[in-house]
Parts: structure tokens; C-alpha cells; sequence
């Protein structure tokens, strides 16, 4: 209950009660409408801004039309989005959920409004909408297959590329496109795309028509809840092979050459400690685009090649050498004769005579540029691949936020509509489908909140969870008490779900069954590690216990049935002790196996 009344203080969805009268006069605003718009509700509801003045003009016939019709027609609810205008100025996109209420003749009285912004939610439909037009008409031909062979989806591109229609293709299989493609190789490339994620292969003679081109097939594994279908993208590589051969050809040409001028040798002769002469080796060509004539006729052509930035740097290695000390390699940028920036590496070796005298050195240059490159381009992808991992955890934050939000408002929703429901069955069942709604919106909740988006700390978790469930079943302060004992235990989404929603099916039945009569007593949650890769949930009571004789794997129990899907899940074990209350040992691994496997025996103690 302080969890719903916090929803309406704090939460993303503004309650309305409008009289359905000209204007909308409000009755009541939650408060959290002051987050959402920047009005306080005491101001909406004394009619000193009507609420007609808030939606944007161009929006408010339609809004208001739609709202009188539904009205008259006999409708229960309606949907709408509009824009709104914030007291700072803003416009906000919002959806407006609204149900009518009705007197005893069947006219309406009152509108109850739930406003959710939405306008992130549209910028990101539009984004969808970008993409899949992109998908839709991009360069390469895409099918959606299933395991056998048939084909579910065909772009654009696909019907253009292929010469069919998308009925055509659509009514095709994969063994009709692919040249040489049988059931049996299509079956070894969906198990390989399984494991692998992708596939890649190329095949001759795809049929467009009367005309035929070679084609590069990318298999691309997708997994959707329980539907599994392979992205197949067709595109074709006849200009591209045509593009390789030549570059082949020309790569062949000049092969030997390129190998042979990548490095050259220059020679300084010292006298007097000073450089009387240079030459420069043929290979010099190839490296700086100079020949060594050029270098002959200017003394200075190889200094003023530096850019300046590196100049330095090239003057006090000269500097070293001619002071007759040993000077290491350098790395630095030349200018070459086309214009273009090289990296070279400068290797001196000093010449000295019989006396120790230092006449000369000799220098390798290395032409570097490619490596230099190379390492550059990982460098800028390294960056990229960092900016892209902010960017997942961002969206990953964002993507937890909104699911638990939305699972928010679902259980608010049932929550009002309990309290317009008289019969204590559908109150009990309705506050039992809230109890799971909450479970999965804690996950995401502990989710988004964690430094890992990965993992659940469910130690944390489980302490948040029987809170919630205790307010959810109205549990009177002190009567009964819980317990939580928690070893250090981090579980991933696909484990932390079953295993939240199964702790709350156990919480659950013993909060509705084992203490009648508004008797005392203790819920206990044990979770811990015995051994590494093996996990231990533990629920128990001690209350008034399940009868002798019940086989709870063999129930009626909807509760229990839950509880037993959800071990399956897990691909755990579940055992029940029987004392004083009740308590249910739950077994398995925090990885794998998968759902429907056997947990191993555990180690003997």
C-alpha cells in the first residue's frame, strides 16, 4: 500500500479525475503531476488552470472530440496521445489511458485518467521506424528462415535483387534460392549458426531471373522468446570479385618491387665534426619519392621534409651523432615529394676510424607508414569500442527503468481496479497477480541500480521482496516476523526471474495459509553457496504446516504448480521438510544447466 501511495508522490504516472463536463473540471491530480508538468494538483483542481489549457491548442479538438465520443458511444476505457504543455514551457507527448465512470442509467460522471509521458517512448518508435526502412531497403537482401528451410520475411531489397515479388518469395524455400542448398545442409548450418551466432559462405549461380550473380550468404542466428529464426543476407560480390582480381593483378605487378624499396641505407661523412657529405641509396625513391641525385644537389632536402612538429626531434638525434655518441632509432613524419605524410624509422650506426675518430654513420630508414596507421586505426577503435560500451550500459540502465516502471503501472492499475471490486475471490486472486508483478519489477529495479547489469545481488533482492510482500498482503506489524540469512550470491536475469518469482509463490502461501486465526509466527529465507556452482534457496515457516499425506509435486495448487515450473526453469531440485510449519529446500546452479536438465549429485559431505 506505501509503495502505491509512493507510486502517485514520486512515480512516472499522473493519476486525473476529471467531471465529464465541457472543459474536463479536475477533481483530483496526484502529486507527482508537479514532477511531470511542474504544477502543484492543489492549482489543477481550484480550476485556475483548466485543464483544457494545458493540452497544446492544435491538439485540444481532437483530444476533446474523442473524449465525448467515447462518452456517448457506451465505451468503458479509451486511449489518446497528445501533447501537453509543462510550466516551464515544454511540450511533453503523453498517453492518455482513461476509463468512464457511469451512474446507474449509464451516463458518464466522472473520467479517471492515468498520464504517462511519452515522449521518449515516441522519439524511440520513430528510431524503430528509422530502422527497420533502413533494414527494409538496404544493400543486401535479407530472408527471415525457419528451421525448415521456409522463408517468413524478404526486404525490399531481396524482391529487387532476386527479380520476385515478396508474395513470390514469401511462398518459397531456401532450397528454391540457394544453389546446391539441401534440407540437409540447411539443417548442419542452423545447428552451426546455433553454437557459432554467425555463418558465412558463398555460393556460385544465384538465380535473379534469366540472369544468375555469385552471392556471400551471412546466416545470422535469432533467438525471440521461444521463436527462433535465421537472418539470411544475400548480397552480391560480382563487383567485388571483379575489384580483387584487379587488384590481385596489380598487387603481382609490382609485388617484388614494393618488397624491395620499403627500407634503404643513407651515408653521412664527418669531418671536423661536421656533415660534408650525403648519399642516399636507390631505394630512397620508393620511401620520400627523392632520388639520390636530388639529395645530392640539396644538402638540406632530407631536414626541411620534416614537418616542424617533428623537426626537433630529427635535429638533436643529429646533434648526438656528430658529438660522437651512440643515438637510438626515431621514429618521425616525412613529407613525401607527392604531397603525401609517411612515417619512417631512422636506425644510425656511427662509422668511426683505427683511432676511435667518429668519420661518419650509416642509417637505415624504415618506411613505418603502415604500421603507424595500423596502430592508429586501433587506437580510434579501441576508443569507438569503449564510447560503444558506455553506450550499451546506458541503454541497458534505460531499458530496466522503463520495464520496471511499466510493471509498475500494470500493478497500480490492478491495484484500482481491486478497489472497485466487491468479491474477496477476485480482491485475493488480483493481489496475488500484483505479488508476482512486483517480484519481476524488483529484479529490474536491483538490475538498473547495480554496478553489473548482468547480475542481481539476491541477497539484497530478497530482503526488498518480503517487504513487499508483507505490505501487499496487508501483514499486521510484529505478528509475523522474517527472516533473511544471505551468503554473497549474484545471479544473471535468466536465473534471478524464476528464482524471485518462486520465493514469492512460497512467501506467498504461507503469508495466505500457515498462520489462521491471525496467529504469530516466523517466515525464514535461507540463501546460500554449500559448494562452488551450487546454489541453495531455502523458504520455511513455523506455522501450522501442510497435511499429512499431501504430495505437493501432484497439487491442484495453482501456487504450487508455479513453483514447480519455476524449479524446472532453473533446472533445479526441490525437496519439502516436514516439522514444525513447513519448508521447501530448492537446489541448482547459478549457470548452466538450462531449464528441463538434471542438476548433478551433489559432493558428498
Amino acid at each position: 500500500m506505501d509503495d502505491d501511495r509512493g507510486l502517485f508522490i514520486k512515480g512516472p504516472v499522473v493519476v486525473f479525475r476529471w467531471k465529464a463536463a465541457e472543459g474536463r473540471p479536475a477533481e483530483y491530480v496526484s502529486p507527482n503531476v508537479r514532477e511531470l508538468l511542474g504544477f502543484d494538483s492543489d492549482v489543477l483542481v481550484s480550476g485556475r488552470i483548466p485543464f483544457s489549457a494545458l493540452v497544446h491548442p492544435p491538439d485540444l479538438e481532437r483530444v476533446e472530440r474523442r473524449a465525448s465520443e467515447c462518452a456517448a458511444s457506451g465505451a468503458s476505457s479509451f486511449e489518446q496521445e497528445y501533447r501537453i504543455r509543462a510550466a516551464d514551457g515544454r511540450l511533453l507527448w503523453v498517453l492518455d489511458r482513461t476509463v468512464i465512470i457511469r451512474d446507474v442509467q449509464g451516463r458518464a460522471t466522472h473520467l479517471l485518467g492515468c498520464i504517462e509521458d511519452y515522449s521518449a517512448r515516441r522519439k524511440s518508435e520513430r528510431a524503430l521506424r528509422l530502422t527497420q526502412l533502413a533494414m527494409d531497403r538496404g544493400a543486401d537482401a535479407l530472408l527471415f528462415v525457419d528451421s525448415g528451410g521456409r522463408i517468413c520475411y524478404a526486404n525490399e531489397t531481396a524482391g529487387s535483387m532476386l527479380r520476385k515479388s515478396r508474395g513470390a518469395l514469401l511462398a518459397m524455400t531456401v532450397f528454391d534460392l540457394l544453389p546446391g542448398q539441401t534440407p540437409e545442409l540447411w539443417a548442419q548450418t542452423w545447428r552451426l549458426s546455433r553454437v557459432s551466432g554467425i555463418i558465412r559462405f558463398e555460393v556460385e549461380n544465384v538465380q535473379a531471373g534469366a540472369a544468375s550473380f555469385p552471392a556471400e550468404i551471412v546466416c545470422n542466428h535469432l533467438r525471440r522468446e521461444e521463436q527462433e529464426l535465421s537472418c539470411v543476407a544475400i548480397r552480391d560480390v560480382s563487383e567485388e570479385r571483379r575489384s580483387r582480381k584487379a587488384l590481385a593483378d596489380s598487387e603481382l605487378r609490382y609485388r617484388h618491387l614494393v618488397e624491395s624499396v620499403t627500407d634503404y641505407i643513407y651515408t653521412v661523412i664527418i669531418s671536423d665534426g661536421k656533415a660534408v657529405s650525403t648519399s642516399h641509396g636507390p631505394g630512397c625513391v620508393a620511401v620520400t619519392g627523392y632520388d639520390s641525385e636530388e639529395y645530392r644537389r640539396d644538402p638540406y632536402l632530407w631536414v626541411n621534409m620534416v614537418p616542424g612538429s617533428d623537426r626537433p626531434a630529427v635535429l638533436e638525434q643529429a646533434a648526438i651523432l656528430l658529438s660522437g655518441a651512440a643515438a637510438r632509432p626515431l621514429e618521425h613524419r616525412i613529407v613525401h615529394k607527392d604531397g603525401g605524410i609517411r612515417w619512417v624509422k631512422n636506425t644510425p650506426v656511427p662509422r668511426r676510424d683505427d683511432s676511435g675518430r667518429l668519420v661518419g654513420y650509416d642509417g637505415l630508414i624504415s618506411d613505418i607508414t603502415a604500421r603507424r596507421r595500423a596502430e592508429e586505426e586501433m587506437r580510434a577503435l579501441n576508443l569507438h569500442l569503449l564510447a560503444a560500451n558506455r553506450e550499451k550500459e546506458v541503454l541497458m540502465k534505460e531499458l530496466h527503468h522503463r520495464v520496471k516502471n511499466n510493471l509498475q503501472v500494470i500493478s497500480s492499475l490492478l491495484k484500482l481496479q481491486s478497489n472497485a471490486v466487491k468479491d474477496s475471490r477476485v480482491v485475493e486472486l488480483l493481489g496475488e497477480c500484483r505479488a508476482r508483478i512486483k517480484t519481476m519489477a524488483l529484479v529490474h529495479e536491483k538490475m538498473y541500480q547495480s554496478r553489473s547489469l548482468s547480475e542481481v545481488d539476491m541477497g539484497e533482492y530478497l530482503r526488498s521482496l518480503g517487504g513487499h510482500l508483507f505490505n501487499i498482503f496487508g501483514v499486521k506489524t510484529g505478528r509475523i516476523r522474517l527472516k533473511v540469512v544471505a551468503d554473497a550470491v549474484a545471479l544473471s536475469l535468466d536465473k534471478a526471474i524464476p528464482c524471485s518469482l518462486l520465493v514469492n509463490e512460497l512467501i506467498s502461501n504461507a503469508l495466505k495459509y500457515a498462520f489462521p486465526d491471525d496467529r504469530s509466527g516466523e517466515i525464514g529465507i535461507t540463501l546460500r553457496v554449500p559448494e562452488p556452482n551450487r546454489i541453495q534457496v531455502e523458504v520455511s515457516d513455523n506455522g501450522v504446516g501442510f497435511p499429512e499425506g499431501l504430495d505437493f509435486r501432484n497439487t491442484a495448487s495453482l501456487g504450487m504448480q508455479l513453483v514447480m515450473t519455476f524449479v524446472e526453469q532453473l533446472g533445479g531440485e526441490i525437496e519439502m521438510g516436514r516439522g514444525q510449519g513447513a519448508s521447501f529446500l530448492i537446489t541448482f546452479q547459478p549457470g548452466l544447466p538450462a531449464a528441463g536438465d538434471r542438476l548433478p549429485p551433489a559432493a558428498p559431505a
